[in-house]
């Protein structure tokens, strides 16, 4: 890559990546275990998460749930500067309070069907110098330095969900374009993983033709709408597994009435068994193998 800048920091509860680069291979949809908070500073790019394209502007902030489907669009030859972080799930809820979760702006993106944060022009420079004291934090060797660390990933995390509530997230269509067929087809997708996903059921629930749901989808989507339940199906499963169900209850959970098509789709995709990857993949850090270059 052209202009490469990589510069990437480890942690328990987070993983920081600060880079500036010129990418030269796109991108595939793809999913993560973990949350992700991109900070977008310069380049030309779009992400498509869900269905749904964000035309991104400096300082906007997308959120990023696990097991969502995302990918950016990058253009080539313009330099991409962003701040990646990568969230521990688990970590957030131990740092949260009751009445307070750090992970309610990953909430809310739920709820409002939308990723991107525009923050308000007033929270910049407190958000900017957080964000480079924080990098800075990685490089000392003062007391207690870790600690400090986390202390500033704390108050980042309540910073961006006092802003969210100051500024809800971007619901407009100037900076999201979506299909209202493709949002469709994706919120039935989600609520019946464990149901008929044929294209034929598709097709009757939504009161589409076939045809036009498969070309819409892909070119919405940039994926097939075979691959894209293939890939909700597996996530699922691995949702459930990890949480201790049963990994023949896990499959049925999520559409496979076929252990044995489960089985093979599984390790089409992650080259093992269901087995060999809950007693070995799912005891190591979500974090594992993952590519932070995005």
């Amino acid at each position: 890559m052209d202009h490469n800048n990589k510069r990437g920091y480890l942690n328990d509860q987070f993983r920081f990546f600060h880079l500036k680069d010129s990418h030269t291979a796109p991108i595939e949809y793809h999913y993560h275990d973990f949350q992700k908070i991109v900070i977008f500073f310069s380049g030309n790019v779009t992400y498509m998460i869900e269905g749904k394209v964000y035309q991104l502007m400096p300082w906007d902030i997308l959120l990023i749930n696990h097991h969502e489907m995302h990918k950016p669009i990058i253009q080539t030859g313009v330099p991409y500067d962003r701040i990646i972080l990568w969230l521990n799930r688990e970590s957030l809820l131990q740092d949260s309070l009751k009445q307070y979760r750090l992970d309610d702006c990953f909430q809310e993106t739920v709820a409002k069907k939308s990723n991107l944060l525009r923050a308000e022009a007033k929270y910049r420079m407190k958000f900017s110098h957080l964000l480079q004291e924080l990098e800075d934090s990685f490089h000392s060797k003062e007391y207690a330095s870790e600690l400090y660390t986390n202390t500033l990933f704390i108050q980042l995390m309540i910073l961006m969900n006092r802003m969210l509530d100051s500024a809800p997230l971007i619901e407009t269509q100037t900076s999201i374009q979506s299909n209202k067929h493709v949002d469709s087809l994706i919120s039935y997708i989600s609520e019946n993983l464990s149901g008929d996903l044929s294209i034929e059921a598709l097709s009757k629930a939504l009161y589409l033709s076939s045809s036009y749901l498969m070309h819409k989808f892909k070119e919405v989507t940039g994926t097939s709408l075979h691959n894209y339940i293939t890939k909700k199906r597996l996530t699922n499963a691995l949702e459930l597994m990890r949480e201790g169900t049963p990994i023949t209850t896990a499959s049925l959970q999520s559409g496979y009435s076929d252990y044995s098509t489960f089985l093979r789709t599984f390790r089409k995709v992650y080259h093992c068994t269901p087995t060999e990857y809950v007693t070995g993949k799912l005891q190591n850090s979500p974090f594992q193998g993952q590519e932070y270059r995005e």
